[in-house]
């Protein structure tokens, strides 16, 4: 409880710049914006959980009880809208909710 206003408060551990630098490799000219207090969640080595993957909706569910079956604990927490015609991504869509306190919308 309070993460977000925290994290919109500019409350983060000093990891989370390393964090960033390494997300924005990936995210650059992607039109994706780190301002977002949430994405500031998912960066920050407090509150961003262990592993953070990006799975193909048609694979969701299988990838779901692979990881189940090894023992993980795994959940679909957002869900990417449709790509722009630019190609970047489209929106980021956390679910409310969802399992393991993780908390969208």
């Amino acid at each position: 409880d309070g993460a977000r206003a925290l994290a919109a408060a500019g409350v983060e551990s000093t990891l989370a710049r390393a964090n960033e630098a390494v997300l924005a490799q990936f995210v650059l000219g992607r039109g994706i914006t780190l301002e977002d207090p949430r994405l500031r969640l998912l960066i920050d080595p407090q509150t961003c959980g262990g592993l953070l993957v990006g799975v193909l909706a048609s694979r969701l569910q299988d990838a779901l009880r692979h990881l189940h079956a090894a023992g993980g604990v795994a959940a679909a927490i957002g869900v990417f809208g449709p790509g722009r015609a630019d190609g970047a991504l489209g929106e980021l869509q956390l679910r409310a909710g969802a399992p393991g306190g993780v908390a969208g919308g």
